[in-house]
């Protein structure tokens, strides 16, 4: 086994610049493969009752598939018809 390499300094991140390169990366690569196939990407969600940070995250999801060109349906579902008795 290898050892560990050895740290000599901290070095602080830009997480935002980071995120956004990657977001460039990916719509460019989106971009390529609608060209490619003719097809738009989608990931779906489903999102069963009112659970705020569940809510909260297909928000989010959401707005960053809008940024690179990826459709992002999405079916709610009410707690109630979930819960329907047999």
């Amino acid at each position: 086994m290898e050892p560990l390499p050895e740290v000599t300094r901290s070095q602080i991140i830009d997480g935002r610049k980071i995120a956004q390169d990657i977001e460039s990366r990916v719509k460019k690569d989106v971009e390529i493969f609608v060209k490619e196939h003719g097809i738009k990407p989608a990931l779906a969600t489903i999102l069963v009752g009112e659970h705020p940070p569940s809510k909260l995250y297909v928000k989010l999801k959401t707005l960053g598939h809008a940024n690179v060109s990826v459709s992002y349906p999405k079916i709610t579902i009410s707690r109630r018809k979930h819960n329907r008795k047999r």
